[in-house]
């Protein structure tokens, strides 16, 4: 994924903090009630060693063992809890070192380290919450290097820029080279790359758009936003939130790939398909797109009749007036 020779310019402590604020959903952000991760190294049946990353050492002795790790993370006011077994870090790297070789790149490095760390995690050896890596497969390299083909082709450059109150508030920059991406530019560079703007986002986006193709290269996606909307779409379940945001342009899509497109387009007809269910379900009306209902017939000419060869079909990779049958359809007795 990264180039060995990646070069990295333009971020401060503090704006690289503000980056990873601006992913972070609202209900998540630091408080004073939870902030922070703790890691507990275990041994037999007792703790021996217990860390907080804002705290700094804590007594192993006064924790009681065993005890959930949720439990840890209420005591302890932290996000998130890793509970390792002794000697479970280094033979982590023992077996991954036995693995690579010198000529994986960094993103077969970091699939290879992922894999063996939930390989210990089914072994019992490392515990992690609130979210395990079990929950996520790991992708094979062919499978991430096709992505960030159709996403970012080598040559082009991916732009990410964050405002608030009319100002850039952070941003990230980044081209890919022939062996990954292989340099990163952060907003100190690209701010002043800018010059004067007028305080509205909306327009000034596409002086960082500007800014970053003179200083790193070709754009090929770029997404904008102002930081309490992205914090707010990071958390999001709804089906359309993101649809909806771009469409209202409290998040700027420019420019776009069909990797990104198509998606958005798939989050719109969700969004539609829960609407039509919810009002079909409150007019109880659910009979009616049925194939034996009064638009049954309808919808069954719309699926036969021959359509150009850029239909939904073939865009969208399924046929959605099958999937319409099969939401409303009735269970079988």
């Amino acid at each position: 994924m990264f180039a060995p020779d990646l070069h990295f310019v333009g971020f401060t402590a503090q704006e690289w903090h503000g980056l990873i604020e601006a992913m972070r959903p609202l209900d998540s952000a630091p408080s004073a009630i939870a902030a922070g991760g703790v890691v507990l190294v275990t041994e037999g049946k007792k703790p021996i060693k217990l860390v907080h990353t804002l705290r700094g050492r804590l007594d192993p002795t006064e924790q009681a063992w065993p005890v959930a790790l949720p439990e840890i993370a209420k005591r302890y006011g932290s996000r998130w809890v890793v509970e390792l077994q002794f000697g479970a870090l280094q033979s982590l790297f023992d077996r991954f070192g036995d693995e690579i070789t010198a000529d994986d790149s960094y993103l077969e490095q970091v699939l290879s380290l992922l894999t063996l760390f939930r390989q210990f995690e089914v072994e019992g050896r490392v515990r992690v919450w609130p979210q395990s890596l079990l929950q996520w497969p790991v992708p094979s390299h062919r499978t991430v290097s096709r992505a960030l083909d159709a996403l970012c082709p080598v040559g082009q450059s991916l732009l990410v820029g964050v405002f608030r109150r009319g100002q850039l508030y952070t941003a990230l920059a980044a081209r890919r080279g022939p062996l990954g991406f292989d340099r990163i530019v952060g907003p100190s560079v690209l701010r002043h790359d800018m010059g004067l703007v007028s305080g509205d986002w909306t327009r000034d986006y596409r002086y960082l758009l500007r800014a970053t193709e003179e200083r790193v290269g070709s754009v090929c996606v770029g997404c904008f936003a102002e930081l309490a909307t992205l914090q707010g779409l990071a958390g999001a379940k709804r089906a359309g939130a993101w649809a909806e945001a771009i469409a209202m342009r409290e998040v700027i899509l420019s420019p776009v790939v069909p990797a990104l497109a198509i998606p958005v387009g798939i989050d719109v007809g969700l969004a539609a398909l829960e609407g039509v269910r919810a009002l079909a379900e409150r007019a109880r009306a659910l009979d009616w797109l049925a194939r034996e209902g009064p638009l049954g017939s309808l919808l069954d000419r719309l699926q036969s009749a021959k359509m150009p060869a850029a239909n939904l079909k073939s865009m969208l990779g399924f046929d959605p007036l099958g999937l319409l049958y099969k939401l409303v359809e009735k269970p079988r007795e």
